[in-house]
C-alpha cells in the first residue's frame, strides 16, 4: 500500500526508487538520480542563503537611514523656519520698484555702451603703422635679450679661462 495522503492508502510498486523528478523552473521537469537531486537542492539553498545575507545587508542599511533621519528629525525640533509676513500691496510695490530699477540700469548699460562705441574708428593706415611700430618693438627686444645672455656668456668664459691660466701658472 502506497500513502497518498495521511488517511488514504492505494495499491501499489515502487518502481525505479533511485529516479526523481526535479523542477527546473517554468514547469520543465528533469528526471535524475537521488544523487544529483541532493546537489541541485544544495546548489539551490546556497542560492538562497546568500540572496538572504544580501537582503539583510539591506535591511541594516535602510535601519541606519531611518535612525539618522530620526536623529536629524530630533534635532531640528528645536530649529525654526523664517517666514516673511507680506501683504499683497507690498508685494506689488516692491515688483514696481523692481521693474524700475531693472530699467534704469539698462538704459545705463545702453548709454555706456554708446559711449564705448562714439570712439573714431581708426583708419587702416593708422592700424598699420601701429602694427609695423609694435613688430619693430618686439625685434628690438630681442636684440637686448640675445645682447644681455650673450654678455653673461662671455663673462663666464672669461672666468674659465682665467681659472686654466691659473692652473698653468701653479704647474710651471
Amino acid at each position: 500500500m502506497v500513502p497518498i495522503t495521511k488517511k488514504a492508502f492505494m495499491p501499489g510498486e515502487l518502481v525505479h526508487t533511485n529516479q526523481i523528478m526535479v523542477l527546473l523552473g517554468d514547469n520543465y521537469f528533469l528526471e535524475t538520480s537521488a544523487k544529483q537531486a541532493q546537489a541541485i537542492c544544495s546548489r539551490r539553498l546556497n542560492e538562497c542563503d546568500k540572496l538572504l545575507e544580501e537582503l539583510q545587508k539591506e535591511l541594516e542599511l535602510v535601519q541606519g537611514w531611518k535612525s539618522q533621519a530620526k536623529e536629524l528629525e530630533e534635532e531640528s525640533e528645536g530649529c525654526k523656519d523664517i517666514r516673511e509676513e507680506y501683504t499683497e500691496q507690498e508685494l506689488e510695490s516692491w515688483r514696481k520698484n523692481h521693474r524700475e530699477s531693472v530699467r534704469r540700469e539698462r538704459m545705463a548699460a545702453a548709454k555706456s555702451d554708446k559711449g564705448v562705441s562714439s570712439k573714431p574708428e581708426q583708419s587702416d593706415e593708422d592700424l598699420w603703422a601701429r602694427l609695423e611700430e609694435l613688430e619693430v618693438r618686439e625685434a628690438l627686444e630681442k636684440e637686448w635679450e640675445e645682447e644681455s645672455s650673450g654678455d653673461e656668456r662671455v663673462d663666464e668664459e672669461d672666468g674659465e679661462d682665467e681659472d686654466e691660466d691659473e692652473d698653468e701658472d701653479e704647474d710651471e
